[in-house]
């Protein structure tokens, strides 16, 4: 599904350097739709956005197997296909924003169930977009003409681009970015593996995202590297993998305790602080 309309938020003159780009000439973004056949039973929809940096998008390890993993337990998922280079790098926050607003705006007419409910789900570069949506795309009134002036509004942009759960795996990142001016922060559950080299970046910053996010939770995985998706491993990898292949589960519980999906079924008393 193409998320933009006639016109598509972007810099003008267009760019114009493809020779050694991932994509052809005149990309536009699209969404790649896995739905449940029974929309009434749905608990939500779940947008993913494989990592890659700027210059290309791993689908194949962090965004095909990531949705069927959703879809296997209960909820739509879409894989986006956002802009990488050459575009310019705000348009992949502009294309996430998009294509949460293109899910709740085309509901009726593709069928899609409980959009009220909107959960984002980044790898790496992915995750970076879905911190800097929350930071800057959220709401009815972050339009894409607040970027580029020259862009005129349709309907699908003054649907509301807010977020009810981000997971950022290995892309949580907070510096420079400003969430104050977000009133509808989402829960944050982040995930990084230990022997990834952005772990270091990411680690000293958890102080600071549990004062931002007054719902945050976060999983170091022992020995895992960077680029592992759903860590269910490949060959020369597998023991690398084992520990952060529990973070699918582990996200699937954080969204459904906070969406009231998941009934508590242990009440234990708090246990104080000893000395």
């Amino acid at each position: 599904w193409e998320i933009w309309g006639d016109q598509m938020a972007v810099e003008s003159p267009l760019p114009t350097n493809w020779e050694n780009c991932y994509d052809n000439e005149g990309f536009r973004p699209f969404l790649n739709p896995y739905l449940l056949r029974d929309q009434g039973k749905v608990k939500g929809n779940v947008i993913i956005i494989a990592g890659g940096g700027s210059t290309h998008r791993n689908n194949v390890v962090e965004g095909y197997p990531v949705a069927e993993f959703f879809n296997k337990n209960g909820y739509n998922a879409f894989v986006l296909q956002r802009r990488v280079n050459p575009y310019a790098a705000v348009d992949q926050q502009l294309d996430l924003a998009r294509a949460i607003r293109y899910i709740r705006h085309n509901a009726s007419e593709k069928d899609i169930g409980k959009t009220d409910i909107m959960i984002a789900v980044g790898f790496s570069a992915g995750g970076m977009n879905v911190m800097q949506v929350v930071a800057d795309q959220f709401g009815t009134t972050n339009t894409p003409d607040k970027v580029y002036p020259s862009y005129v509004c349709d309907a699908v942009d003054h649907e509301s681009a807010d977020l009810n759960v981000a997971i950022p795996i290995y892309g949580l990142f907070v510096t420079g970015l400003n969430f104050t001016k977000n009133p509808n922060l989402p829960p944050v559950f982040g995930v990084v593996g230990q022997k990834d080299g952005l772990s270091a970046m990411m680690l000293p910053s958890l102080p600071e995202c549990a004062n931002i996010f007054t719902d945050f939770s976060f999983y170091l995985a022992p020995d895992a590297p960077h680029g592992v998706g759903l860590g269910t491993g490949t060959k020369g990898y597998v023991d690398y993998y084992t520990q952060i292949a529990q973070w699918p589960d582990m996200a699937v519980n954080f969204i459904e305790s906070r969406l009231g999906l998941m009934e508590k079924k242990i009440d234990m008393d708090s246990v104080g602080f000893a000395w």
